[in-house]
């Protein structure tokens, strides 16, 4: 991570659901289902709030040192071969340790006004698209000495599904030129909402189970992860629709405001352990929230 983020202050802020996780798993032994996917879910979410202060550190501290080892290797007009500059993003990302394990689902290099020259993706929906339209700050990032840049906003080209609404995490850092020469253009990654929602659910349901196995418990507890923002909940593609709609309407953003929210919400007469933590990582506006079942 970044020594910009500090995930001992991740951890610290996650002591309280901690001891929440303990106090309601004691309610839980008692046969109470609802209790059981309460504490569920808020284990969860102790377990994938420290994988995103992770990822996102990755990205900060990793950027800067690719967007300086692709710099070293583009030549004066890097979009005269577009082969050429897709291999120099690859080899400039597998350069650099932090991006080399990063999470994002896009890397591409765009030209001052914004737009992109080749992405490492094959196909390239990103080529000769401008980033500046959907994230006009990503210009800031040419300013010297700006350093790292992130916006969130929409663009189809970087969306991590083909259905569904979809918003995307960017960061950009200026492609430094030759000695006291102006950049050369952006470096620029990021995820798709719904894609990296879809990465920490299997992480969270993979802590959930080997919690259950530790504990060898016969039912299943499953656990479906959402990043709200703007009134709108980002899951994984195959996540119910039902459960998005729920989270929207239980409204968690502002309960989970001072810290750590839990509590539960019935969907399809069922109930579901909910936790909810904001999420400065992502930017102001955007909040975790896990659900959890028990069969």
């Amino acid at each position: 991570m970044s020594s910009r983020f500090h995930v001992s202050s991740v951890l610290a802020r996650l002591a309280a659901p901690v001891a929440i996780v303990a106090s309601v798993m004691t309610l839980a032994a008692c046969g109470d289902q609802g209790a059981e996917a309460e504490a569920q879910a808020v284990l969860a979410l102790t377990q994938i709030h420290p994988i995103i202060a992770r990822d996102v550190g990755q990205i900060r501290a990793g950027l800067p040192k690719g967007a300086a080892e692709l710099g070293k290797h583009i030549g004066a007009d890097p979009g005269d071969d577009p082969a050429g500059l897709q291999r120099r993003i690859k080899a400039a990302r597998e350069h650099t340790p932090e991006l080399n394990v990063a999470k994002s689902t896009f890397f591409a290099m765009a030209t001052v006004d914004g737009v992109v020259l080749r992405s490492e993706a094959d196909p390239d929906r990103l080529v000769e698209k401008n980033v500046l339209g959907p994230f006009p700050s990503l210009k800031q990032a040419l300013a010297p000495g700006a350093g790292i840049v992130e916006a969130t906003g929409e663009m189809d080209e970087m969306r991590g599904v083909r259905t569904g609404q979809d918003i995307i995490f960017v960061a950009a850092h200026a492609i430094p030129g030759d000695a006291g020469a102006a950049s050369r253009g952006l470096f620029v990654t990021g995820w798709s909402y719904r894609a990296y929602a879809f990465y920490l659910e299997e992480a969270a349901r993979r802590a959930l189970a080997d919690e259950s196995k530790k504990q060898e418990k016969l039912k299943t507890p499953i656990a479906y992860v959402y990043l709200v923002r703007g009134g709108k909940a980002y899951g994984a593609p195959v996540s119910p629709d039902v459960n998005a709609e729920a989270v929207v309407k239980a409204d968690l953003a502002p309960k989970a405001k001072d810290g750590p929210w839990r509590g539960r919400i019935e969907i399809t007469d069922r109930p579901f352990g909910a936790a909810a933590q904001r999420l400065p990582e992502l930017g102001e506006d955007t909040t975790l929230v896990v659900l959890a079942t028990v069969y």
